[in-house]
């Protein structure tokens, strides 16, 4: 046999297969026509005019679900941000916290202060007097000067290197500082003072006399 009879008889089986595909396809669109005039000469019913409302009324609560649940998931997908960010500040505050903490204790153990409640001259006289005793090996130093309270400077603030992604080499600083300092109420507090007023332990005791009374 010839190519050209092989390919007249392979066009002709696929002619046939062609045109039983489209009579199918022909049957079925007739068949989608007469259903849907039927369907559009059918009498429409006593409770038709109960679709639309009921329709209208299920796509809106689908809505509102939906668009409270995406509101939702972004309020717990900032939230738990928040969270990861607060941790992070914690973690990398901790160590310095303690290091101050540390040489808060070391300063009101020692000899040098008054047994009584020391004073801000005092404390300036112990820790600032003698701040290498409180300077640990791995710190520097630092002096800070404040523009308030013409221009008085500060020297109980201290940094020392951290490793802040863990590959085993200093990349950063943590700086952190002791501010004792009682701030007046004539101005203002600046920046090397304490942020509160220190507490009497007289008002404290007469506070919690009133509450338990």
């Amino acid at each position: 046999m010839s190519r050209n009879r092989k390919l007249v008889k392979v066009i002709r089986k696929n002619y046939r297969k062609f045109c039983a595909s489209i009579a199918i396809l022909k049957k079925l669109f007739l068949s989608l026509l007469r259903t849907l005039l039927v369907a559009k000469r059918k009498p429409r019913s006593a409770n038709a005019g109960f679709v639309l409302p009921t329709v209208a009324m299920v796509s809106i609560v689908v809505i509102l679900l939906t668009v409270a649940i995406m509101i939702r998931s972004f309020e717990r997908s900032k939230n738990a941000s928040n969270v990861r960010v607060n941790e992070a500040v914690i973690s990398a505050a901790s160590p310095a916290l303690d290091r101050a903490k540390a040489k808060i204790d070391k300063l009101f153990a020692d000899p040098r202060l008054p047994r009584s409640t020391p004073s801000d001259l005092s404390l300036e006289q112990v820790l600032s007097g003698n701040v290498d005793e409180f300077t640990f090996g791995d710190e520097t130093q630092l002096k800070l000067i404040s523009n308030i309270n013409d221009g008085k400077a500060s020297n109980t603030a201290w940094k020392y290197p951290v490793d802040t992604d863990n590959d085993g080499k200093f990349d950063s600083y943590t700086l952190y500082g002791i501010y004792y300092q009682t701030p007046t109420t004539q101005r203002r507090r600046s920046t090397l003072e304490a942020r509160t007023q220190p507490m009497v332990v007289i008002n404290v005791e007469l506070k919690l006399k009133q509450v338990l009374a």
